[in-house]
């Protein structure tokens, strides 16, 4: 049976997780900063779903715990196939960036960021270790990407995050091993639990935007050029004004009057979602490219040297490490998406003649 080891995995999105993969076939090995008698409700959903699970108390953040947690992994299940780094952490208290401790960062950063770092390299070295073809998966955030200046460490840990999954993307690939990352948005558990009534209030007031327009005014023209912008010469409603670079959630004050009395976290955060609106349908985009990518398998029999227009860095990457598909190909440093287009119109012309 295979063995997939969870951080994090006592709840919330880790414990959803952990309870997927036990459903498919796997055996799982939970990593939580506290025993198994401290989550009642948890085992007993593991046990109802007849997942077969073992439990291991300690904290990522620390190097020993860390050890000492993939060597029990290892004896007990005998090998590791799968990694979901997902333990992670908040700031204890939110705080401008302005006011922001060098204790709450090395907090929130040691722990999301060099805990995951160091938990993926030692479970990568027993994968190599083991001669197993495994897969890591990195749980960040779309705080990766968007800012959010009264929790800056959170912001960088999980853009570290990001950086990592490349460059343990690129480093393992010929080794068989496939590194990913994940970037939820707002999940409702019990860590996001005391921001569920803000995120309510942001979706409400990102809703009023779009359906609140605007006819052409002269003043509306004037506030507009003065921004550097161009004016309207149709109505429009304050999300789409709102989505330009130039615009502020403050600027259109005078033009709302039926604007609801909010808190500045509110306006601030449905501002940066109405903005973000272009990037996250690119991400989605990405995302489905990513997936028809990894699902595009090439042949085993490959010789790369009959791909004339490969570049002779990428052939011979590719000679050497045999990716299992596309994804995987285009992860490998030195193969570049120039290549990755001319691998698609060989294979296509290939199958042609068949």
């Amino acid at each position: 049976m295979k063995t997939a080891l969870v951080t994090g995995g006592s709840r919330g999105i880790g414990l959803a997780i952990a309870l997927e993969l036990g459903r498919s076939g796997y055996a799982v090995a939970i990593m939580a900063t506290k025993p198994e008698s401290a989550y009642p409700q948890s085992t007993q959903k593991l046990r109802e779903a007849g997942v077969s699970y073992s439990w291991h108390a300690g904290d990522i953040a620390n190097t020993e715990d860390r050890l000492r947690v993939v060597d029990e992994v290892a004896a007990r299940h005998g090998r590791i196939d799968v990694l979901v780094n997902n333990a992670g952490v908040a700031p204890k208290e939110r705080s401008d960036l302005l006011q922001m401790t060098e204790e709450s960062f090395d907090y929130v950063v040691g722990t999301n960021t060099k805990g995951n770092m160091f938990m993926t390299q030692a479970v990568a070295r027993r994968m190599i270790q083991a001669r197993t073809p495994g897969i890591i998966v990195n749980i960040s955030s779309c705080s990766a990407e968007v800012s959010s200046v009264n929790r800056g460490e959170y912001c960088v840990s999980k853009a570290g995050i990001s950086m990592l999954t490349r460059l343990f993307a690129d480093r393992l690939a010929g080794e068989g091993i496939r590194v990913y990352e994940v970037r939820p948005g707002v999940i409702q558990t019990d860590m996001t639990a005391a921001v569920q009534e803000k995120y309510r209030l942001v979706d409400a007031e990102c809703a009023r935007l779009e359906k609140t327009h605007l006819a052409p005014t002269p003043a509306l023209a004037a506030m507009l050029t003065a921004r550097g912008t161009a004016p309207t010469s149709s109505g429009v409603s304050l999300a789409d004004l709102l989505r330009r670079p130039q615009i502020t959630y403050a600027d259109l004050t005078p033009f709302d009057p039926a604007r609801p009395e909010l808190p500045h976290v509110v306006t601030e955060q449905a501002e940066i979602r109405l903005k973000y609106a272009g990037y996250i349908q690119r991400q989605l985009r990405q995302v489905a490219e990513f997936t028809r990518l990894e699902e595009r398998l090439l042949p085993q029999d490959l010789d790369y040297r009959e791909v004339s227009c490969l570049r002779l860095e990428a052939r011979q990457k590719l000679s050497d490490i045999r990716p299992a598909s596309l994804g995987q190909a285009s992860r490998i440093s030195g193969v570049s998406p120039a290549d990755i287009a001319t691998l698609m119109v060989y294979l296509e012309s290939r199958e042609g003649q068949k």
